[in-house]
């Protein structure tokens, strides 16, 4: 891989499906007019190989899903305040990565999960044009194994117009901390615990 890093004006990578890169993206760290980057199912993707991603400022899409990347190699992309697009489906992070995500004020859809019930590109009518450049609006942490500990992070997204909770191990404790989400237009809870209780949470 090091004979990429003097593609100074490179803006899309695609390495999906190529295990032999652990460590290797230390040589792209300079391709700073990177707008679009793929390590989908690349297994042997670690924590460690996040960091060098840490400077690529350009960047409106990384795709990472199916890797091992963790909440802490999700702390690297906190300064990536162009991404569009984050895809971690499959990837082994909790609810502790909520306070890193929520720092990307850009982010238009970050998919979680194992496989995305709402396919990309999401409905339109759940944006207005101006929503689409100033917030994260589309969230899906469906199947990631969450229980109710941790879901109070999700009150700091409060721009957030779909949800997708479903296939968790929460109840109505989390249903407390989506009250004061006021923009959402659509809530997915399919096989939760949450009760007739919690439902008044939702009444405002």
């Amino acid at each position: 891989m090091a004979a990429l890093s003097g593609l100074v004006n490179l803006m899309k990578l695609d390495l999906e499906k190529c295990p032999g890169i652990h460590g290797g993206l230390i040589h792209i760290k300079g391709l700073t007019k990177l707008e679009s980057l793929s390590i989908k199912w690349c297994n042997c993707i670690t924590d460690a190989d996040m960091k060098p991603l840490s400077g690529l400022t350009n960047l409106k899409s990384l795709q990472i899903s199916c890797s091992k990347v963790t909440d802490f190699g999700i702390t690297y992309l906190k300064g990536l305040q162009n991404l569009s697009v984050l895809n971690l489906e499959g990837c082994p992070v909790t609810a502790s990565c909520f306070d890193t995500l929520s720092a990307l004020f850009l982010l238009l859809k970050r998919d979680v999960s194992f496989k995305s019930s709402i396919p990309f590109p999401f409905p339109v009518q759940y944006f207005g044009a101006r929503d689409m450049l100033v917030s994260l609006l589309f969230l899906n942490l469906s199947r990631c194994n969450l229980s109710d500990d941790g879901c109070e992070k999700l009150s700091k997204l409060g721009n957030l117009k779909v949800l997708n909770l479903g296939f968790n191990d929460i109840s109505d404790a989390c249903l407390i901390h989506l009250k004061g989400l006021q923009n959402l237009k659509c809530l997915e809870l399919s096989d939760t615990e949450v009760g007739s209780n919690g439902l008044r949470y939702l009444s405002g």
